[in-house]
């Protein structure tokens, strides 16, 4: 599949193939682990993160949406997921601190 573009495994994870998604996994996950470190510079909440935007731009590409490019959007499910975290700290730490 190394030689299978991004648009044609998002076409192939749109019909639910396992392979397209295990190989964009492979090709990205990575990289945005890396995007949402230098916003957390947590290791551990990264790949959180990561793993959730993942999931979001699969559901995504899986509802029928026509996305640009797989790593744009999945950088941009990476931004908002930290963006959301961000401003829901102060209230997590109220909590916390209970």
């Amino acid at each position: 599949m190394e030689h299978v573009s991004d648009t044609e495994l998002m076409a192939d994870a749109a019909l639910g193939s396992s392979e397209a998604v295990a190989e964009l996994y492979r090709r990205h996950q990575q990289a945005a682990v890396r995007f949402a470190h230098s916003m957390t510079r947590c290791h551990a909440n990264a790949e959180d993160i990561a793993a959730e935007a993942f999931v979001r731009t699969l559901i995504r590409i899986r509802s029928g949406s026509t996305l640009t490019t797989f790593r744009a959007y999945l950088y941009a499910a990476v931004r908002n997921l930290y963006l959301d975290q961000w401003r829901r700290k102060p209230e997590l730490e109220h909590i916390l601190v209970l």
